[in-house]
C-alpha cells in the first residue's frame, strides 16, 4: 500500500531541494509538451524493448584514430585536449571486470583522486561514438554539476554530428542509423517517465498534496497543471508510478532533473540539426568553452542565436521526427528484424 503522507512529503523535498534547476521552473510548460511527444511520437510497433546488436567490428585503435580525425576538423587544441586526457589516464577505455563504470549509464566518477571518465570497450563502431559524447563531457567537467542541462544537449549535439562524419567517411548506414535510433527510443523512454513524473510535481507545487483531491476537482483548473487529455486512469497511473521510483526496487528512481537533461539535450539538438547552417557547430563549441565562467541559461540561448521561449511544441516534434525519422526508415528499409513506426504530426 502507498503511504501517500509519504509520498507527498518526499515530492514536496524534491521541490525544495531543485528549485532553482530549469526543469522545475519550467514545469508548466512541460505539462503540454510532454503530452504533445507522448501522443506524437510513437517509435514501437508492438511496444517491446528492442536491442540492437552491432556487427561492425572496429578495434581500439581504429576508434581513437576516428575520434582524433574527427576532432581535427573542429581544431588542433581539441585533439591536443584528447591526447593529453588519454595519456594521463583520465579519459579512455575499459574493459577490466573491476570496472568503475559502465558507458552504458552514461556516467563519470572519481579515481585516484580525479576525475575519471571512462569508455566500456565493445570492440564495434559504437565505442568511438560513446568516447566523443564522453570527451565533451570531460572539456566541461569544472562546471557539470552546475550547468548539466547544457552538458547533455552539447554532448548529444556533438555525437550526432559524429555520426554524420562517420557517414562521410562510407562507414555502416545500418550502424549509424542503430545509434541514432537508440537515442530516439531513449528519448522516447524518458518521456514516458517524465509524464507521469511532471504531472506530479506540478500538481504538488500548484494545489498541495496530491490524493487529497479529488481528479474531477484537478480537471477544472486549465493553468497547465496537468495534460490536457488526463483521464482518471492516468491519475491513478501517475501515483503508481512515482511511488514505484522512491520506493520500488526497481533501476528507475525519481529524479526527474537528470532524466530531463537527456530529453531536452535531444530536443534542443535535434532542433538545431534541422536548421544547422556553417556556424551552427561553431556557436556550439562557443558555448562549450564558456560554460566555465559559469554562464546562464540566457547567455547559453545568446550564443546559440535562440529565443528558447518563442520555438513551439510542434517545431520540437517536428524536428526530432525529422532528425531520427531517416534512420528508422533506413532500418526499415534494411528488413531489420524489428521494425519501427512513428505517428505522423
Amino acid at each position: 500500500m502507498i503511504d501517500i503522507t509519504q509520498l507527498n512529503g518526499d515530492l514536496e523535498n524534491y521541490l525544495q531541494k531543485n528549485n532553482r534547476e530549469f526543469y522545475i521552473i519550467n514545469l508548466g510548460r512541460n505539462i503540454e509538451l510532454l503530452s504533445e511527444i507522448k501522443n506524437l511520437i510513437d517509435p514501437y510497433q508492438d511496444k517491446e524493448k528492442i536491442k540492437f546488436r552491432f556487427t561492425e567490428k572496429i578495434d581500439g585503435v581504429t576508434s581513437i584514430q576516428l575520434v582524433r580525425e574527427y576532432l581535427a576538423t573542429l581544431g588542433t587544441s581539441y585533439v591536443e585536449k584528447f591526447d593529453e586526457a588519454f595519456q594521463k589516464g583520465i579519459f579512455g577505455f575499459d574493459n577490466s571486470k573491476d570496472r568503475f563504470y559502465s558507458y552504458s549509464l552514461n556516467r563519470a566518477g572519481v579515481r585516484k583522486g580525479h576525475n575519471y571518465f571512462n569508455v566500456d570497450f565493445k570492440g564495434t563502431l559504437l565505442d568511438s561514438n560513446v568516447l566523443i559524447h564522453e570527451f565533451f563531457h570531460y572539456l566541461n567537467e569544472s562546471t557539470y554539476r552546475s550547468r548539466e542541462l547544457l552538458t547533455e544537449f552539447i554532448s548529444i549535439y556533438m555525437e550526432n554530428e559524429y555520426l554524420e562524419f562517420l557517414e562521410q567517411k562510407g562507414y555502416s548506414k545500418n550502424e549509424i542509423s542503430k545509434m541514432r535510433v537508440e537515442r530516439y527510443l531513449d528519448f522516447y523512454d524518458l518521456t514516458l517517465d517524465l509524464y507521469y513524473e511532471t504531472t506530479a510535481l506540478n500538481l504538488e507545487n500548484k494545489l498541495g498534496p496530491i490524493n487529497k483531491k479529488d481528479i474531477h476537482f484537478i480537471k477544472m483548473y486549465q493553468d497547465k497543471l496537468i495534460p490536457s487529455t488526463f483521464e482518471d486512469k492516468d491519475y491513478y497511473k501517475m501515483i503508481e508510478v512515482v511511488a514505484s521510483e522512491f520506493y520500488g526496487s526497481s533501476r528507475c528512481k525519481f529524479d526527474p532533473v537528470v532524466s530531463y537533461e537527456y530529453f531536452f539535450g535531444t530536443l534542443l539538438s535535434s532542433y538545431l540539426l534541422t536548421r544547422k547552417d556553417k556556424d551552427t557547430t561553431k556557436k556550439i563549441l562557443e558555448l562549450n568553452e564558456k560554460l566555465a565562467n559559469g554562464i546562464s541559461y540566457s547567455g547559453a540561448f545568446k550564443i546559440l542565436d535562440i529565443d528558447i521561449n518563442s520555438i513551439k511544441d510542434s517545431e520540437y516534434i517536428e524536428s526530432v521526427n525529422q532528425y531520427y525519422g531517416a534512420s528508422i526508415s533506413t532500418l526499415n528499409d534494411s528488413k531489420q528484424q524489428q521494425e519501427f513506426s512513428f505517428k505522423s504530426i
